[in-house]
């Protein structure tokens, strides 16, 4: 798999929990060498940028892609297109919670056979953040 990392430095610093979100960016890691097993072309690339008053990350993938259905679903509990015992199903339920409990978001865009973006914004830590974060 071919990486491609590019952290921007005049972003803004985020306020978290850093084991948390480090769970986050390897579900979406875990994930995208999954969906690139099959594919010829395997790309992941993992991107930050300073977004309105936060921090987006954006990781990117040239897997199987998926269809509008799983798109819509993959952030349910239990929700998995892996064979049964290669999943659970809540990696990223798990991410989706972390980054709200973050005051983010995060969504995807794919499609099939083209690969997979997720996006991620996180607030800048002088931004509001919720109450159940330490510094």
């Amino acid at each position: 798999i071919e990486v491609s990392v590019d952290l921007a430095r005049d972003i803004p610093r985020i306020r978290g929990d850093d084991q948390r979100l480090q769970q986050v960016l390897l579900n979406l890691i875990v994930n995208a060498e999954y969906a690139m097993q099959r594919t010829r072309i395997k790309q992941l690339a993992i991107h930050t940028a300073s977004a309105g008053q936060g921090v987006q990350l954006t990781v990117s993938d040239t897997g199987a892609g998926m269809t509008e259905e799983t798109r819509q679903r993959v952030f349910e509990p239990f929700f998995t297109t892996k064979p049964a015992g290669q999943g659970t199903g809540l990696g990223l339920s798990v991410s989706y919670g972390i980054v709200q409990a973050h005051g983010g978001n995060i969504a995807v865009e794919s499609q099939v056979g083209s690969g997979s973006v997720f996006h991620i914004y996180l607030p800048a830590s002088g931004a509001t953040a919720p109450s159940t974060l330490s510094a």
